[in-house]
């Protein structure tokens, strides 16, 4: 099933399949923690942060297609580190693959490209970001070899 998925960059006529997938990715996260609870105005933010995305050279999003329909998505920033000897780390801030085409190598072969498109820019580091209590993910990194770097507390004020 993997083979046949083609990874690509997503452009601006893969935005409303992008906006579909990371709905769902935000939906799943609030399951997972109150303080994920999202807001009333999702798809619009959604459409700015996917807009702003796309444009903006520190940042880049990777589809997932099969028979041309959109079936994973993510989103990528390029952060400068300052104090580190490795200045410059790719985070994975949404990663996203339709129920169906889990188990099946997609995420992977995302991995991959992600992992590639990141050394062309000259990228030595990457770290993905996810909700705490998602073992869907804690799953899929462990297994690609990643390992825990930092952590985020956080504690509700109201």
């Amino acid at each position: 099933m993997s083979s046949r998925a083609v990874i690509r960059l997503a452009t601006k006529e893969d935005m409303e399949s992008i906006i579909e997938l990371f709905s769902r990715l935000k939906m799943l996260n609030e399951e997972f923690d109150p303080m994920l609870k999202i807001s009333n105005n999702l798809f619009e933010k959604l459409r700015e942060f996917v807009e702003e995305s796309i444009n903006d050279v520190n940042s880049f999003i990777v589809i997932a297609e099969v028979d041309n329909e959109v079936i994973g998505a993510a989103k990528v920033s390029i952060r400068e580190r300052i104090f580190h000897e490795i200045n410059f780390m790719g985070l994975i801030e949404e990663f996203y693959v339709s129920p169906k085409y889990r188990r099946k190598g997609v995420g992977e072969k995302m991995l991959k490209y992600i992992t590639k498109e990141l050394e062309r820019r000259g990228v030595k580091l990457l770290a993905a970001s996810f909700p705490t209590r998602n073992e869907i993910a804690v799953n899929f990194y462990s297994k690609q070899g990643f390992r825990s770097l930092e952590c985020v507390y956080a504690k509700s004020l109201d």
